[in-house]
């Protein structure tokens, strides 16, 4: 593959709820859920999966010194919704406007799917940068919520790119 990871950028969620706190929502002690869950915190968020996705996607840009992406993906097992696309609500947040974009949903696999399948498309030639997004929500039976947003920035490398990194 001649592409390589340009920037990234991550969104943790500040607020954290112990275990303590869910215990008295749920009506069960702290010791029960960290022995069932093995959990002691988890981070809980009180914005939606697309401003997540834009905050990190900022950071990702600014970190691989990018503009606009030409592709948007979203690697997700956990759709905001189906139609229209999750992905359409990251480009919103972000004051993108035309770019195309889709979502891969392949449960745990989503990210790697995604990944293959945006190597494939810069090498093709038809995109040069773009955004590829994997939301991680993990919930098991309301004992634990692990929320966080990474979003790479892939970039295709140039002859130039591929002499002065000798591969």
């Amino acid at each position: 593959m001649k592409i390589r990871i340009a920037g990234t950028g991550l969104y943790l969620p500040p607020k954290i709820q112990k275990s303590e706190e869910l215990a008295k929502m749920i009506d069960k002690s702290a010791e029960w859920i960290k022995k069932k869950s093995g959990v002691k915190e988890r981070r809980v968020s009180n914005i939606d999966v697309d401003k997540m996705g834009a905050i990190a996607g900022r950071l990702a840009l600014e970190a691989g010194n990018c503009e606009v992406p030409d592709l948007i993906i979203n690697a997700s097992g956990v759709p905001k919704q189906t139609l229209p696309d999750t992905s359409i609500f990251m480009q919103k947040e972000m004051g993108f406007k035309g770019i195309p974009s889709f979502s891969i949903h392949s449960t745990c696999l989503s990210f790697i799917t995604a990944f293959h399948n945006a190597s494939c498309l810069l090498n093709s030639g038809v995109y040069k940068l773009m955004f590829l997004k994997k939301l991680t929500l993990r919930q098991k039976k309301a004992l634990n919520k692990i929320i966080i947003a990474f979003v790479f920035v892939i970039q295709q490398l140039s002859n130039q790119d591929l002499l002065q990194a000798n591969i």
